[in-house]
């Protein structure tokens, strides 16, 4: 899947990144989707860190995604729970590698140590 920042004046505002629109044109791969709180987010890298925006920010320019992506689905949120972090994250709905899902780190690490994201994003691509 294949995005682009729809609106740069909306994007920096709700993901709060001031300075040069460095990131607005550019074309970024979905490496998952993620819904936490009922709200949609793509995973993706930019510059050697993963980012977790929300999807409703994008627009999308080619909706195809791996084979090998899977979709989870939990009725009620999955509290995800964390000994490393002082946090739990309700997850909802997971679309993308088996990998990530089974390392439960990994949403915690998008969050608090995004460049430890983006070597796990790395590894599973490879």
């Amino acid at each position: 899947m294949k995005i682009t920042i729809r609106n740069w004046a909306e994007f920096s505002r709700a993901e709060a990144i001031y300075g040069c629109p460095t990131m607005f044109g550019v074309v970024f791969e979905v490496n998952a989707i993620i819904t936490f709180d009922k709200e949609k987010s793509f995973v993706f890298c930019d510059r050697n860190r993963a980012k977790l925006c929300k999807a409703r920010l994008f627009n999308i320019l080619d909706y195809d995604t791996s084979a090998n992506w899977i979709r989870l689905y939990y009725p009620k949120e999955r509290l995800i729970e964390n000994n490393k972090y002082d946090f739990n994250i309700g997850l909802k709905e997971f679309y993308g590698p088996k990998d990530m899902i089974e390392d439960e780190n990994f949403f915690f690490d998008l969050i608090e140590n995004d460049d430890k994201a983006f070597d796990f994003i790395q590894n599973i691509k490879e």
